[in-house]
């Protein structure tokens, strides 16, 4: 993207994706990380229903 931020990144942080983990790549451990940070906060695909 223009400013430097991977779409990627942007999903995952924004709960919009979940990370892949069966495999190993080399940006694993920063999206496990944004991953983890959504899913504290509730947000995208980790919002409570009940």
């Amino acid at each position: 993207m223009e400013n430097g931020s991977a779409l990627n990144e942007l999903l995952i942080e924004n709960g919009y994706a979940r990370v892949y983990e069966e495999e190993e790549f080399t940006k694993k451990a920063n999206y496990l990380g944004l991953g983890q940070k959504a899913k504290a906060n509730s947000i995208g695909l980790w919002i409570s229903s009940y």
